[in-house]
């Protein structure tokens, strides 16, 4: 399933990125970030994290007109820019979400 996930997204060479996710020096975390990503991408939707209760809806803020959503915050570490999820939410191929696979 996730290798067909991958081949769906035009941005990178399917095959290195499927290297990279089947290695063994690959993190959880890093998999995890990446099928979010992937998934958004392709089918768009909402990704929340469990750790978090939210006091407005996301659904009625993306209904209200609002193409794309992140909640949380950036942080930086040795002037790195790393963003932490809360909730991230957009359409099938966003520029956004295209933005942050370009980056990955």
């Amino acid at each position: 399933l996730v290798s067909k996930k991958i081949d769906q997204v035009d941005l990178f060479k399917s095959s290195d990125v499927k290297l990279w996710f089947f290695s063994g020096v690959t993190s959880s975390n890093d998999k995890k970030d990446l099928c979010m990503l992937v998934q958004l991408f392709v089918n768009g939707g909402i990704f929340i994290s469990s750790e978090y209760e939210f006091q407005i809806s996301l659904l009625d803020q993306l209904a209200r007109g609002i193409d794309a959503l992140v909640l949380e915050g950036i942080e930086f570490q040795d002037n790195v820019a790393i963003l932490s999820i809360s909730a991230l939410g957009a359409p099938p191929g966003h520029p956004l979400i295209r933005h942050a696979l370009e980056i990955v």
